[in-house]
């Protein structure tokens, strides 16, 4: 079983706690980390390298970008990058061309938290976690292209989500129709100034819910902080995050930009603190959402 994380500049460091984790918590492993930045330089790719490399001695690290699974839409010729990184949801998908085995798909802000043996992983339904299903047009959608009827529940928002490489193969075949579905759905999102939407997660429950009986379950084995979580968080930081360690299913966790940018600095010095008495260096720091970087 392997590891795929998508990510950008904007999330390096993020993405170098991730990989500090990964280095202290997980079985050896391969992880795939998809860059999802457009025509990247061949510095840029290589400085890339240079951050990530150092965290990997006992697992073997595969630096992917969008020209290796992308397959060329003239559709998109004429969108400015910046506009598509929802696009780049769908590599999670077709880096399973790849990968060729089953996979634990991690976003930037997930980092290990407590031993893990991968292979222990491989039979988790998703993210462990299903909701009660409400339509959009996106799932619409969704459900014309598989020609499916729509499940009663899907899987929550939260990552990490186990992608099953058989399900996929089986479903989605060589990737190529579903790669230009996807860009389609991204063009509309573009121009319905985002009232249109369609979700990774909502579209991998449409594959799951054909092979799985379904039902309601709360067996995660992750925990995410949103901003929502910021006002609970900040009345006892510690305790608030030694309450999430405690519980034993939770071996990863998550600090969403958006809760980031709501720490102070104290917030941020106490976080850091609490990550180093856990094992892990790498401090984070406040990051507006839309913010833009260049490593």
């Amino acid at each position: 079983m392997h590891l795929a994380t998508l990510t950008c500049n904007r999330d390096i460091r993020q993405t170098l706690l991730q990989a500090e984790s990964i280095q202290k918590f997980v079985s050896p492993c391969t992880h795939w980390v998809i860059v999802n930045q457009y025509k990247i330089s061949d510095d840029h790719k290589r400085r890339w390298s240079e951050y990530l490399k150092p965290f990997y001695t006992k697992h073997k690290l595969e630096l992917i970008f969008p020209e290796d699974i992308q397959v060329d839409n003239p559709i998109l010729h004429n969108i400015p990058y910046g506009t598509l990184y929802n696009n780049g949801w769908k590599y999670q998908f077709t880096v399973a061309k790849l990968i060729k085995d089953d996979y634990l798909c991690l976003t930037p802000k997930n980092f290990f938290i407590k031993n893990i043996e991968l292979e222990n992983y491989r039979n988790v339904v998703g993210n462990g976690t299903l909701i009660n299903n409400i339509m959009s047009e996106g799932q619409q959608e969704i459900s014309k292209f598989l020609n499916q009827t729509p499940p009663d529940f899907v899987f929550s928002s939260h990552p990490p989500m186990v992608m099953n490489y058989k399900v996929l193969t089986e479903r989605l075949g060589d990737m190529i129709e579903f790669d230009k579905f996807w860009d389609r759905m991204t063009l509309k999102t573009i121009e319905t100034n985002g009232k249109f939407g369609i979700m990774d997660w909502q579209f991998y429950s449409y594959l799951m819910a054909n092979r799985f009986h379904w039902t309601i379950t709360k067996d995660a084995f992750n925990s995410n902080i949103r901003s929502l979580n910021y006002e609970k968080f900040s009345k006892d930081p510690i305790s608030f995050l030694d309450n999430i360690y405690s519980q034993e299913k939770i071996v990863t966790l998550g600090m969403h930009r958006q809760f980031l940018e709501h720490c102070n600095e104290n917030d941020l010095t106490l976080i850091n603190q609490w990550l180093f008495n856990k094992g892990l260096t790498v401090k984070l720091k406040k990051l507006k959402y839309h913010k833009t970087i260049n490593i």
